[in-house]
């Protein structure tokens, strides 16, 4: 629940298929969100000033753990993904200090996709 983690922590890590996907302070995560699925998973809180039937909720299923994509673990779900993102597993890289992004299409202008990793 995206609503108790920002009320009761300091750091957050956005974990998807066994991965960290995103890992910031919890301030800076929400004000500058870098992952598709963090991004998914903060449009599907329920909003008192916006009415609707039906909650937002992530295209796709989450898929089998056993048999992962060869690339990207959200590649499937992700309305950015190209087949860079079906080849490749991207690294977790630092975006801004103290702001970890596991994901080749939200890199900072002029940052490359092969830049040093965190892991």
């Amino acid at each position: 629940n995206m609503c108790v983690v920002a009320k009761v922590c300091d750091e957050v890590y956005v974990m998807y298929a066994g991965k960290i996907m995103e890992h910031a302070e919890v301030f800076e995560l929400f004000n500058h969100v870098s992952h598709p699925y963090t991004e998914g998973l903060l449009k599907s809180i329920p909003r008192i000033d916006h009415v609707t039937d039906r909650l937002y909720s992530i295209p796709g299923v989450v898929p089998n753990l056993l048999h992962l994509p060869n690339g990207c673990s959200f590649c499937t779900r992700c309305a950015e993904a190209d087949k860079d993102c079906a080849g490749s597993k991207p690294e977790l890289r630092q975006i801004r200090e103290g702001h970890w992004v596991r994901c080749c299409k939200r890199l900072p202008e002029g940052m490359a996709a092969d830049a040093e990793a965190y892991e």
